[in-house]
Order: structure tokens, then C-alpha cells, then sequence
């Protein structure tokens, strides 16, 4: 069920150094006043958690795909759509200020490209590598639901990638020198949620609709019951 080719894993490996180690070397030493460092950080910190509780955790890790991948999913659609729309791209504030603009800009000089498109690629890639492993834990999670929670649920899906929005504006973001200095208006905001996790949803549901029961993991892989089909084996 899970993708373990040499070359899979290779790629999955340096594409989280590569997240990770930018931050570290343009980010550490300044707070994230820019929303493109401060979602570069939360998708970074995401991705290099899933890939260790991928080997030591895999548990935790259920738990986060599950019930982080939408926000942080969101959180960089809005970064991808907001800032070009409603603020001023990286690239132009290194343009304008560069260095003179203060440490926090430093990521700026990334540029756009890299800063706005290859976060959002990077995990869309995942979840469409993952797929099969990441149907059976939306499945298992969703069977384990109360009735009265299932709605809930959605909702936070949706939802939650206004959280570490909110968290960024409350706590890090400036007018000056900033990637976003003015808050977005609330349309806007809820647009990119369903822009953004509204097909993740559909998907997960409809490719989830002929399972029934719990699913039943093993070393191996994992057990799936699908209505009026023999019980479907997946392994790795």
C-alpha cells in the first residue's frame, strides 16, 4: 500500500531536506512576518514530522495526515492566491528594500516561484503517490466517527487552514515590509477553502463510498471491506 520505491523515497527524503534546510538557513534568526516564511515553516515542520513518524510512528503519523493535511493544504493555497491578489510577491519586496528591508526579508530572495508554487506542488505530489495509504486512513477515521461528529469534522476540514492563518496575523504580521500587510477581506478567505480542500473532500468520499466497516491494519498492509465486493487486500 505504501509507495517504497528507492527512487520514491529518494526524491521524498531531499525534497524535505530542501524545505527544511531553507528555513533554517534564510529563517532561523527571524520571526516569519512574511506569510510565505511562515507557511514555508508550518509546511516544512508538517512534512519532515510525516516522514520521520513514516519510519518510527506510524500512529502519529495517521493521526496528522489525517487531521493536519487539509489545514496546512489550505494554508498554502492561501499563500499561492492571496499574496499575489491582495499583497505584494516576495520578489518584488527584495526588489524594492532587499537587505535594507531587515533579516525577515531574507526569504524574499528565494522568489516567487519557488516561495508560492513548489509548497503546494510538493504535497499535491504526495497525496497523489500516497493515495491509496491516505484512502484507507480517511476511511478508518471516518468509521470511527460518532454520527453526530461526521459534520463536525467537515467542517474542520474546511475550515482549519484559518487557524495558522489567524496565528500568523495575530502574532508575526506587519505592514511594513510584508508579503500581506492588509487582512484579506472574509469572501476571499472562505473561497480559497473551498478552493482548495473542497476537492480533497469530494475525493476522499467518493473514492471511500462502497467501504463499510472499520479497516483492519496489519505489518503488511491493510484489510479494506468494500459492500457486496469479497474483502479487498492491500499491501505493500
Amino acid at each position: 500500500m505504501r509507495e517504497g520505491g528507492a527512487i520514491y523515497l529518494l526524491i521524498y527524503g531531499v525534497s524535505v531536506t530542501f524545505f527544511l534546510g531553507t528555513v533554517l538557513a534564510l529563517g532561523l534568526l527571524s520571526l516569519p512576518r512574511l506569510l510565505c516564511h511562515w507557511t514555508w515553516l508550518l509546511f516544512a515542520t508538517y512534512a519532515t514530522a510525516v516522514f520521520i513518524c513514516r519510519w518510527l510512528a506510524k500512529e502519529a503519523e495517521a493521526w496528522l495526515l489525517f487531521w493536519a493535511t487539509p489545514m496546512v493544504n489550505g494554508l498554502l493555497w492561501f499563500n499561492l492566491v492571496l499574496v499575489p491578489m491582495r499583497g505584494v510577491t516576495p520578489s518584488a519586496l527584495w526588489r524594492a528594500f532587499g537587505e535594507h528591508g531587515g533579516p525577515h526579508l531574507m526569504f524574499a530572495q528565494v522568489g516567487d516561484v519557488v516561495l508560492l508554487l513548489m509548497p503546494p506542488i510538493a504535497l499535491l505530489a504526495f497525496l497523489f503517490w500516497e493515495r491509496r495509504y491516505l484512502r484507507a486512513i480517511f476511511h478508518d477515521f471516518c468509521t470511527q466517527l460518532a454520527p453526530g461528529h461526521v459534520t463536525w469534522n467537515i467542517i474542520w476540514h474546511m475550515g482549519s487552514p484559518l487557524l495558522p492563518l489567524a496565528a500568523w496575523a495575530a502574532f508575526f504580521r506587519t505592514s511594513l515590509f510584508s508579503d500581506l500587510p492588509q487582512w484579506p477581506p472574509v469572501l476571499d478567505l472562505l473561497g480559497v477553502c473551498c478552493l482548495s480542500n473542497t476537492p480533497l473532500l469530494f475525493y476522499a468520499h467518493l473514492s471511500t463510498a462502497d467501504m463499510v466497516g472499520p479497516a483492519h491494519w496489519f505489518d503488511a498492509g491493510v484489510v479494506l471491506w468494500s459492500a457486496g465486493r469479497l474483502p479487498r487486500k492491500a499491501r505493500k
